[in-house]
């Protein structure tokens, strides 16, 4: 190029274009930059790993690594090949070399070439490597960018919390209707107790009797009235009141179309306010039998197809949702001199039977078992997928133990805290009112557990045991060869807990007979493993259902397609002796449904499809199909002349199947399902006659010695589905306060306080708090009897004072809300041990949590006066929350792509990062992606360099002679650099 002075001076376009590129924040890989001081200044950076096109840096290929068993967090390949650049730069890409191989090992997934064993592979790899990266960043140590797993946040809250302290207790509504309508439920002999236990246990029982209210109406108001009267003549502060909730308009689709239904008529319950003093309790003069039914109640597959053989249009219905519910039936058997009035069904039960008092729908996904206790309140095990009572779940699927009052109220809820998936299948409650609960486990429980590494992959037996206010006290869990689970469980009469199951290898201290064996094992009253004992035939064995009498245990299940009891006598110390073996024979494709030991007998019931079982005298005949069946044994299991059986089903091409079993004072109960119609049980009906029963459920009371059905009941469901999954009897739970909603036995206002019983943080959880970059971690323990009070005062104390911690009533919770005391102050919060870790159960979000005020925006001002190469300003602390403390679904394409999603966030956070590092002081750049919209002021830059490349390079003209320019290389450099 000649200058004025005619000189031709040689000039380097790619000079140029580097510098544009730098202006930009574009470096390619090839780029090795200049020397530095170690600041973070332009001069020092090294190139983004993002921009290079090595195959080897490729999510693919890191993918490929992990699934190989390296380590994704590898920072002797994240090396930067700038003299004198901050090694704050290598932690940054190492962090993104390792969320890279993530992102790949989610691609891998999503490939249209996965199988499911690949996706298995890549899924165990991924959980690996994030548990890599996550350790990674708890340990960086950079002086002026804080990175943290969670989120930045200015305060987090326990938003997993008890409930508010209070002293009211609101019924179910007992009736709809306008105010000044008479309550069909009042009608008739309506007579109770309100017992008040005040100051030193002083106890007031007050009598109700509605027929003296003569010839008054019995309205909600005119019966609210007339109970204070007697409350307020008895002396006592305990008072009723009306609580009026008027419905809202429900809007459904019905045959494809949205249509709204008008709102119902008000519905009425009773409030009963109390005080801290006064204990409330109920009882009826009057009382019978209640039954118990935890039953699916709808279609399971919820849509289906028919076509017509007239016409080749198919028709698609479209049925509800099924629902699990727990519903109340009130039988015949009265055990007081005088039998309570008929149930009374409360409004809002569709189809009720004329015996149903009362039906809750549970927020669970299945319902395992169903048992009551000594205090009249009904347990149910349940899995659960979401959140139960407030409470979070750690893994896919959760155990919950759920306790209800007679009147259907849920008291408490308790997880079990499964980091992988659990199941319950059984439950106990001892004379104590303790409860066990087993099932089965993916991955492993969170305290306690006997073995805290088990495979994801493998389904492992646990057991757990709560005492009588709801709070954990040991966890056992058996890490077996293969697959196995827990059925049964019972107590013993000293407290110990004896399981049932089935397992498909050798489990500690047992030996296998072949094939898929039963097992017996014994735990004490401390959850020492006492025994495991294997039985069973060479084929496919399985123990559904355990009963203890003494030192007698029984043990009821399938073995290679019959059912078998077995009689253990169990020892002192040791294993216990095996007994008799009863082999009732073939149960042609049935099951034992449940075991019982009473007045000397066993008594066993089941599905079956022969009707030749070996069980004694045939006191109800079979009827072909599949039936139920329900058999009494001697003790001893040895043939005895007593031994009897009755069938119970709806006859040839017909299926019955039996459930659950409950027997209470020798009366015997059992449900199940049926096709067709019961022996005197018409079931429901349409207006034609017509059964409506596509598959109903019964419940159904048999004397077994004479095969009489002396009381039974009929189901029906949603869309004509019922399934019963379980029931349990309580002698004397049916009474008159059933119509009103009230509960049998004592009245608990609020669920407990203590953290451990209203959330699912476990005794030994953890979680750690520290106030400076990678400062000392200072951990926080939970206790058996953590409160919010006691935590808020640990986290204080864990944080050095620096934390304003406040117990706030949030939404009817009591929260713990944490802020920083200062407004520089900064406190981040990390995960305790897997398995172990407190935070999730609690609701509290990982990460950083630093004053509203300080919270960085990660955004400064752009500007066009340009950078003084010289200038070395000060870099400022920057906080980036990568958004990894999540559960991550892999079982499904949304799931996978949600994860992806996420870890995809997580990198363009780097990303930002490295960018704010490399440019601080000066304009921040796009943080992401060059994907998006440019800015003005970089539009207007690039179309500067570019024409004034053009100038230098002779754009697109073929002439070298700049004679016709003006320009010599220094004014065109100045105009440049300008």
């Amino acid at each position: 190029m000649s200058g004025s002075g005619g000189a031709v001076i040689s000039f380097d376009p790619s000079i140029l274009v580097s510098y544009y590129d730098s202006k930009a924040g574009i470096l390619d890989s090839s780029t090795s930059g200049s020397s530095g001081t170690g600041s973070s200044s332009t001069t020092a950076a090294p190139p983004a790993p993002w921009n290079a096109a090595k195959a080897s840096t490729q999510p693919s290929a890191l993918a490929q690594l992990a699934l190989a068993g390296q380590n994704v967090i590898n920072p002797n390949t994240a090396l930067t090949n700038v003299k004198g650049a901050s090694q704050q730069y290598n932690s940054l890409f190492t962090l993104y070399q390792g969320l890279s191989a993530l992102s790949g090992l989610t691609s891998q997934m999503l490939s249209s070439t996965a199988t499911a064993q690949s996706t298995k592979q890549a899924t165990t790899a991924f959980e690996t490597g994030l548990g890599q990266v996550m350790s990674y960043v708890n340990g960086l140590n950079l002086p002026n960018i804080r990175i943290t797993n969670g989120s930045v946040s200015n305060s987090v809250s326990t938003t997993n919390a008890p409930a508010t302290e209070n002293d009211t207790y609101t019924t179910g509504v007992v009736f709809q209707g306008a105010m000044n309508d008479e309550v069909p439920s009042f009608q008739g002999t309506v007579q109770f107790n309100i017992n008040i236990t005040g100051f030193q246990n002083q106890v007031t029982s007050i009598p109700i009797d509605l027929s003296q209210m003569g010839s008054t109406p019995r309205t909600m108001p005119n019966v609210v009235s007339f109970i204070n009267s007697q409350l307020e003549a008895a002396g006592v502060t305990t008072r009723f009141a009306t609580n009026m909730v008027q419905p809202k308009p429900e809007t459904m689709k019905i045959n494809g179309k949205t249509v709204t239904l008008p709102a119902g008529p008000d519905q009425w319950s009773f409030k009963i306010t109390g005080d801290s003093v006064e204990h409330v309790s109920f009882s009826a003069p009057a009382t019978a039998a209640a039954v118990y039914v935890a039953q699916t109640s709808g279609n399971p597959t919820a849509t289906s197809t028919s076509t017509t053989s007239s016409s080749s249009s198919s028709s698609s219905t479209t049925d509800s949702p099924p629902i699990q519910q727990l519903v109340k039936l009130q039988a015949d058997n009265s055990t007081t001199s005088s039998a309570p009035p008929a149930a009374v069904s409360l409004p809002g039960l569709i189809g009720a039977s004329s015996d149903e008092a009362l039906a809750s729908t549970l927020q669970v996904a299945s319902v395992g078992a169903t048992t009551t206790g000594p205090d009249g309140s009904v347990y149910v095990v349940a899995n659960v997928t979401g959140a139960i009572d407030g409470m979070q779940l750690q893994g896919t699927q959760n155990v919950a133990l759920l306790k209800y009052d007679s009147a259907g109220h849920l008291l408490s809820a308790a997880t079990l805290g499964a980091t992988g998936s659990a199941s319950g299948y059984s439950l106990a409650v001892s004379a104590t009112g303790q409860v066990a609960v087993a099932g089965s486990v993916n991955g492993s429980l969170t305290v306690g557990s006997s073995s805290s590494s088990n495979s994801a992959s493998t389904t492992q037996s646990f057991v757990s045991l709560f005492d009588s206010t709801g709070a954990l006290q040991w966890t056992q869990q058996t890490n077996g060869v293969g697959n196995n689970q827990a059925n049964a469980v019972a107590f013993g009469s000293d407290g110990s807990v004896y399981v049932a199951g089935q397992t498909q290898g050798a489990m500690p201290g047992g030996t296998p007979s072949g094939g898929q064996d039963g097992y017996l094992q014994g735990f004490s009253s401390t959850g020492t493993k006492l025994f495991t004992t294997e039985f069973g035939s060479s084929g496919t064995d399985a123990a559904t259902s355990i009963a203890v009498d003494g030192s007698t245990v029984v043990v009821g299940g399938t073995e290679n397609g019959d059912g078998v009891l077995r009689s253990f006598t169990l020892n002192s110390s040791g294993p216990p002796t095996a007994g008799a073996v009863r082999d009732l024979g073939s149960l042609g494709g049935g099951s034992i449904a449940g075991v019982a030991i009473s007045n000397g007998q066993v008594i066993v019931a089941g599905t079956t499809g022969n009707g030749s079982l070996s069980a004694g005298n045939v006191t109800a005949s079979y009827g072909g199909g599949k039936s139920a069946f329900a058999a009494q044994l001697d003790e001893s299991l040895s043939p005895n002349s007593n031994d009897a059986i009755a069938y119970y089903g709806g006859g040839s091409g017909t299926s019955t199947t039996g459930t659950a079993l409950s027997v209470v004072n020798g009366q015997v109960y059992i449900a199940g399902t049926s096709t067709g119609g019961l022996p005197g049980l018409a079931g429901p009906t349409d207006t034609a006659g017509s059964s409506t029963g596509t598959n109903e459920g019964y419940v159904a009371n048999i004397d077994i010695a004479t095969g009489q059905v002396q009381w039974s009941q009929a189901l029906q469901g949603q869309d004509g589905y019922d399934h019963p999954e379980s029931i349990a009897v309580d002698a004397t739970g049916a009474s008159v306060l059933d119509r009103l909603g009230l509960p049998d036995g004592t009245l608990q206002y609020t669920s407990s306080q203590n953290l451990t019983q209203a959330t699912s943080v476990r005794a030994g959880d953890q979680f750690q708090i520290r106030t400076s970059p990678n400062g000392p971690l200072a951990t926080v323990t939970i206790s058996a009897n953590e409160t919010p009070q006691s935590l808020a005062l640990k986290i204080r104390q864990a944080a050095g004072f620096q934390a304003n911690v406040t117990v706030v009533p949030t939404g009817g919770k009591e929260e713990v809300k944490i802020t920083p005391e200062t407004k520089q102050g900064v406190i981040e919060f990390v995960p305790g041990p897997s398995g172990k870790d407190a935070l999730g159960p609690l609701g509290i979000k990982p990460g950083i949590v630093m004053s509203g005020s300080a919270l960085p925006t990660q955004t400064q001002k752009a500007t066009t006066t340009g950078v003084n190469p010289s200038a070395k300003p000060k870099i400022p602390t920057d906080y980036y929350g990568l958004g990894l403390d999540q559960n991550f679904d892999f079982t499904t394409k949304a799931g996978i792509k949600a994860a992806q999603a996420a870890i995809s966030a997580a990198m363009a956070k780097v990303q930002n990062a490295y960018y704010n590092l490399k440019n601080a002081g000066q304009t921040k750049l796009p943080t992401s992606n060059p994907s998006g919209k440019v800015p003005t002021y970089l539009t207007n830059q690039i179309a500067s360099y570019q024409n004034a490349l053009n100038r230098l390079t002779g754009g697109s003209s073929s002439s070298s002679s700049s004679s016709s320019t003006g320009y010599s290389s220094g004014s065109a450099a100045s105009q440049l650099l300008a």
